[in-house]
């Protein structure tokens, strides 16, 4: 996939433990096998085997995406094209551990019920959980609508409309609604653990400067890659706002 001639790509490459970015995910990559797939999703190249590890950072990464550009749904290859692509992977379960809910449970009336997610509010506060979901994404908006007067629907979506929003806040010298290698740094040294202990590797990178700045509003490490800790430092101060 790294192979220009090839004709493919992805935007991620993963497998247990280990997670390949090898197409920025704000760009266009040639994954889906149609120009409109290609266009309106990030494509994530997975193991066939399907292990439970394999499961484990797919979902992980899939709940970081969520974090950087909102509620994204989960859509087998084949939507986009002839093709028994996923294979054996299930991706409600992707969606599950992705969103921290365990499995179905068996329940007396041989059912299933899926326990609730634990809430992302709790006496009109964001629950600091470091997980930057429609809830934060919803705060952030009505924050920003009343400061900047950006006028954003406040849907916990994000978006070029929220970030060019954000980038007004926080005075930055281009305001352009792109939020440049938001959701993993592409270490400068090749290969790298995550403060998560997970494994990525990518071309180098000194992370978003739209997120420097907002890490420096909120009082944390200023690398411009947004983790659980900055998620939870932007919680902290929009509870205090």
């Amino acid at each position: 996939m790294c192979d220009e001639r090839a004709g493919t790509s992805a935007h991620y490459v993963v497998e247990a433990g280990r997670v390949a970015c090898i197409v920025d995910p704000d760009r266009r990559a040639w994954h889906a096998g149609s120009s409109k797939g290609n266009h309106e999703s990030i494509g994530i190249e997975c193991r066939p085997e399907a292990t439970e590890g394999d499961y484990a950072t797919v979902a992980a990464l899939v709940a970081d995406l969520r974090a950087v550009y909102g509620d994204l749904p989960l859509k087998p290859h084949r939507a986009w094209t002839s093709t028994a692509c996923p294979g054996v992977w299930d991706l409600g379960k992707i969606d599950r551990l992705a969103r921290g809910v365990k499995a179905p449970v068996k329940v007396s009336s041989g059912g299933t019920s899926v326990p609730a997610a634990k809430p992302a509010v709790k006496d009109g506060k964001l629950v600091e959980d470091g997980r930057w979901g429609t809830v934060t994404t919803s705060a952030l908006q009505r924050f920003l609508n009343a400061k900047v007067r950006a006028g954003l629907k406040v849907d916990g979506r994000t978006g070029p409309a929220t970030w060019k929003a954000l980038q007004r806040f926080l005075g930055h010298p281009v305001v352009d609604g792109v939020i440049e290698h938001q959701s993993y740094r592409h270490t400068e040294l090749g290969n790298g653990i995550s403060p998560n202990g997970w494994v990525f590797s990518g071309r180098k990178s000194k992370g978003s400067k739209t997120m420097r700045r907002l890490q420096k509003l909120v009082g944390v490490a200023q690398d411009g890659v947004v983790y659980e800790g900055t998620t939870k430092a932007l919680q902290r101060w929009l509870n205090a706002q």
